[in-house]
């Protein structure tokens, strides 16, 4: 709420936190996790354990994972390169998706792709739209957009981080030609 000279408040103006001033409320030590961050995430609707991965360049779901979530897919012509393989063509795309990553709220393209160890990849496409910045001695990210700030704490992996770092082989998305 804002106030005006008059003494009047305003109530369509949401009350807003200092990004900054968020971390400062952020206490005590965190441990290291030497991991990769998952955090959760509400798509369609349905919540689903998500990998932040800043080395892809846009958000990926699993086919089978696709289905679950009951997304609207549709063609395209676009391939993906994984590190040391070939490229292969995508299988569809959902777009405009409703998504929910701690107290952001939005829309994102997620390209279906055929994926063993993860369900979901949130990549640059989502960390540039929310504005994220990643903070893993804080164990989680801040989401920077002026109407929605907030941290978003990471999920805690199996053996707490004191294990091998997992690894993920980057993902590239190279776009199709359309042709006629």
């Amino acid at each position: 709420m804002t106030a005006d000279n008059k003494g009047d408040s305003d109530s369509e103006t949401a009350p807003r936190v200092n990004p900054l001033q968020l971390l400062n409320v952020i206490n005590g030590e965190t441990p290291v996790q030497k991991s990769l961050m998952h955090v959760h995430a509400v798509v369609n609707g349905v919540q689903v354990k998500a990998l932040v991965d800043s080395g892809a360049t846009h958000n990926f779901v699993a086919t089978r994972e696709a289905t679950k979530l009951g997304l609207k897919l549709k063609e395209d012509t676009s391939r993906i390169k994984v590190v040391n393989n070939k490229a292969q063509k995508i299988q569809k795309v959902a777009k405009k998706v409703p998504m929910q990553i701690g107290d952001w709220k939005g829309t994102c393209s997620l390209l279906c792709v055929p994926l063993d160890d993860f369900d979901l990849i949130i990549g640059v496409d989502f960390l540039l739209r929310a504005k994220v910045a990643l903070i893993p001695h804080f164990g989680g990210l801040v989401v920077l957009e002026e109407k929605q700030p907030c941290f978003v704490k990471a999920l805690k992996t199996k053996d707490g981080g004191k294990g091998q770092p997992e690894m993920l082989l980057a993902i590239q998305l190279k776009k199709g030609l359309k042709k006629g």
